[in-house]
């Protein structure tokens, strides 16, 4: 994790403040070197948006298939302490 001061002393950041910590140093330094474009902006949030729903996409699959086996394996239980 990405550490940073908050009131002058050191602390862990979350997960959600480590990408915003980047994201405005990466801001900063496009303003400084004088090359922030809303056509570089556009791609970067594009991009970004894209990657998210990738990753949601996969977790959503995920939790999808493990409940379809979960409830064919309570099934198959069910079945064999069924059998006389």
């Amino acid at each position: 994790m990405l550490g940073w001061y908050h009131c002058g002393r050191p602390q862990q950041s979350t997960p959600t403040q480590s990408p915003c910590t980047g994201v405005a140093g990466a801001i900063l330094r496009m303003l400084l070197n004088r090359g922030f474009a809303m056509r570089a902006m556009h791609l970067v949030i594009e991009s970004t948006v894209l990657m998210t729903t990738m990753v949601f996409f996969i977790a959503v699959a995920a939790t999808t298939f493990s409940y379809v086996i979960r409830s064919l394996w309570i099934a198959v239980l069910l079945a064999i302490n069924l059998k006389p």
